[in-house]
């Protein structure tokens, strides 16, 4: 099991978009607002990426761009940051399941 370096939780607004609640570009706007404290903290090698993921969440329209940019985010949170310090510490848990 991986210790994580950050974490968002995002069910609870997964489960609006997903009952309609609010639309998909509401859903990216609140994962961009969740992602901005960690990038603040970030170490400088990792900012660019997240930077990146923050801009393409502020532009999600639909479904098909939401889950393209979501991938992205999951893929930024399985880097490996292991030390012999935190052996088996991933950057981020991204909370997304219902």
């Amino acid at each position: 099991m991986s210790n994580w370096k950050y974490s968002i939780r995002m069910k609870d607004s997964m489960e609006m978009c997903r009952e309609g609640e609010i639309t998909v570009k509401e859903l990216a706007l609140q994962f961009k607002e969740s992602l901005e404290p960690i990038l603040k903290n970030l170490p400088e090698e990792y900012t660019d990426e997240l930077q990146s993921i923050i801009e393409e969440f502020e532009t999600v329209e639909d479904t098909e761009e939401f889950d393209c940019v979501l991938n992205q985010l999951f893929d930024f949170g399985d880097i490996d940051l292991s030390s012999d310090k935190q052996p088996n510490t991933k950057m981020m848990w991204v909370g997304t399941a219902f």
